[in-house]
């Protein structure tokens, strides 16, 4: 018997919402990957015209970050899937849990701390680096893209993959969510992309079990409020 891939026995046993899930994230990565790039998308002249090139290019890559980690997910979710945004990570219980989120804070800066010192961290963050006080104020922008971003991306991950696929796979979900999450962290330095691996773990089971991403998001956030001003420390700013 010839074996064809994708036969009708094969699709009557797939499931419609994790199919969706599936094909909706993995184009939003790759439109992250190349849309998010002025590089490959050409130079976009309205968009802040008068700032320097790396707060343009870094400034766009954070929107269109948060289009297509949030704004697209959240679509499908109310459209496709009509259901509403709370089942999928943006419960009304804001402040599930934040004991634990701020003993993993408490865990968590001291590493961070440490590896700020590496001359591979120094060289990554900040994305966008003030040349001089008129830039402080492009900085601060682009922090609030930059956080913005981060909001997207657990809505993203820890929200739309892992909420979307748990009905089905269970708390494999959280696996699942956490290989493309790993796998976005490749240009990051080692240390980071190891480091990835447990928080997406952590920051998945705790969005698996509670329902809600916002203590979650704001774990991210301050972490990489951290990492930036450590950074412009080493470098003097302050």
């Amino acid at each position: 018997m010839l074996n064809v891939p994708f036969s009708k026995t094969d699709w009557q046993q797939v499931d419609g919402r994790v199919l969706t899930v599936s094909i909706v994230s993995m184009l939003c990565l790759v439109a992250i990957r190349y849309a998010g790039s002025l590089d490959r998308m050409g130079d976009v002249n309205w968009f802040f015209p008068t700032a320097p090139y790396l707060f343009r290019h870094q400034a766009w890559w954070a929107l269109v970050s948060v289009f297509f980690y949030l704004a697209v997910p959240w679509a499908v979710v109310r459209f496709s899937f009509k259901q509403k945004a709370s089942d999928f990570g943006l419960s009304k219980n804001v402040f599930s849990n934040m004991p634990i989120y701020l003993l993993a804070l408490m865990l968590i800066m001291p590493l961070v701390i440490l590896v700020s010192y590496q001359s591979g961290f120094q060289v990554t963050y900040p994305f966008f680096v003030p040349v001089d006080r008129q830039d402080m104020r492009l900085f601060f922008l682009w922090e609030a893209f930059y956080l913005l971003q981060f909001f997207g991306l657990e809505f993203f991950f820890r929200g739309f993959l892992v909420h979307g696929t748990k009905h089905k796979l269970g708390i494999y979900s959280v696996l699942l969510m956490t290989i493309p999450y790993c796998m976005i962290h490749f240009s990051k330095p080692l240390p980071e992309c190891l480091g990835s691996i447990g928080a997406g773990l952590f920051l998945g089971m705790m969005s698996y079990k509670t329902g809600s991403i916002w203590m979650g998001a704001f774990l991210h956030i301050m972490v990489a409020i951290s990492m930036d001003i450590l950074s412009l420390w080493h470098r003097g700013y302050f």
